[in-house]
């Protein structure tokens, strides 16, 4: 038996966001998983199994699921896009936060250098003073 879904039955296409699986819903009422299949040498076909038979989608019925699924798979790109865009932003805040309210390590490390440098450069300018006050010292002797 060679049945397909027409126009007069098909109501809607839906998602299932739980499975991503594609539904459409029939004016019985009731929603039926859409299927594809390509045999070996045929044409790929979109089909629901209704009372266990397949039963294929006509070409407009299948044009209008086609476009739903697309509009679904925009719609989820754009919200996956959205969501990555809010990690950046978030991202470079946190990191904009920590550049305003904390000292980098490095700058840390090169200031001790910095100051360790200095002390250095005062404990031998101390160091030349004794021995010239030293001198002085023993000169008076």
């Amino acid at each position: 038996m060679n049945k397909e879904i027409t126009l007069e039955e098909y109501v809607l296409t839906n998602l299932h966001p739980g499975d991503w699986g594609y539904y459409i819903r029939l004016k019985d009422n009731i929603e039926y998983q859409v299927y594809k299949r390509k045999p070996r040498g045929q044409k790929l076909y979109y089909f629901i199994k209704k009372d266990n038979e397949e039963i294929r989608l006509d070409e407009e019925v299948r044009k209008c699921f086609l476009q739903s699924k697309r509009e679904y798979e925009r719609y989820r790109n754009m919200k996956n896009y959205f969501k990555e865009a809010e990690k950046i932003i978030k991202q470079e805040k946190n990191k904009n936060i920590v550049d305003k309210n904390y000292i980098p390590v490095q700058k840390v490390k090169d200031k001790i250098s910095e100051r360790q440098f200095e002390l250095q450069q005062e404990y031998k300018d101390f160091e030349d003073d004794a021995i010239v006050l030293q001198e002085l010292l023993e000169g008076r002797k």
